[in-house]
């Protein structure tokens, strides 16, 4: 028991961090995650099951005892019973399908995320993306959930495995309330990478929802990731397209 608890203690950090993050991607990724979330619940049931049905009666242990006392009187060694031997292999193979399982939702995980970000853990892509044109504002002027942000001519973004960073241009969201700090987490649809920062300000009462979300959207085209849109007012259209580069920096 102490060895299944080490390994699902190992193994769940890792599962649940990508849990909360992709609870907010696609609906094939949130059924993906409920599916490993099952599988898990039934592992804890059949080991729970299994040490119900392993408790012996005080009988049943007087009786293993007379036939071990027996045995070291009689061959002097360690007796096991054809049921003790079986039982140990049983637990045996049961441990090595835990650890296998685990191994195959945290492998499943990694390789479905990668699959669709296309960017694998350790590995970072740096996207510098420069402002085509000019950016659409609303007629009517802004609202009191979606207020007026005069976007910036450059954004230059980091993303890792999980998260990412904007290294350029990301102060303007903090300013208008979209974002806490520069570092946030992402989503994806299908190949499509997404950054979805929200109006939140301060005034806003705890437990009510957002404002107007922003959308940034990187599609993949032939591989690459050289185009960014952003959607705000226009849901239909777009508040600003960039041309987007990927970038190496200096270490």
């Amino acid at each position: 028991m102490k060895k299944l608890l080490g390994i699902l203690v190992l193994g769940f950090p890792i599962c649940s961090k990508a849990y909360a993050e992709s609870l907010l991607s696609s609906v094939e990724d949130n059924a993906f995650l409920i599916t490993v979330l099952i599988i898990i619940v039934f592992i804890f049931m059949a080991n729970k099951r299994l040490k119900k049905e392993q408790r012996e009666s005080i009988k049943d242990r007087l009786l293993r005892f007379y036939k071990e006392k027996k045995a070291l009187r009689d061959r002097d060694s360690m007796f096991l019973t054809e049921e003790d031997i079986k039982q140990k292999k049983f637990n045996k193979k049961f441990y090595i399908i835990v650890v296998l399982t685990l191994i195959f939702l945290i492998a499943s995980y990694i390789g479905y995320r990668s699959y669709h970000t296309k960017i694998l853990p350790f590995q970072s892509i740096t996207l510098e993306c420069t402002m085509k044109g000019i950016q659409l504002f609303p007629s009517s002027g802004g609202a009191k959930y979606a207020p007026i942000v005069r976007l910036p001519k450059v954004f230059k973004i980091r993303f890792g495995f999980r998260d990412g960073e904007f290294l350029e241009g990301g102060d303007v969201l903090i300013k208008n309330d979209f974002l806490e700090k520069k570092i946030f987490g992402y989503q994806y649809v299908r190949t499509t990478i997404e950054i979805r920062p929200s109006y939140q300000p301060d005034w806003l009462k705890e437990g009510y929802p957002p404002g107007n979300t922003m959308f940034f959207i990187f599609p993949l085209s032939f591989g690459e990731r050289n185009t960014l849109w952003i959607d705000y007012f226009y849901p239909d259209d777009y508040d600003a397209q960039y041309n987007c580069e990927e970038i190496k920096l200096k270490k």
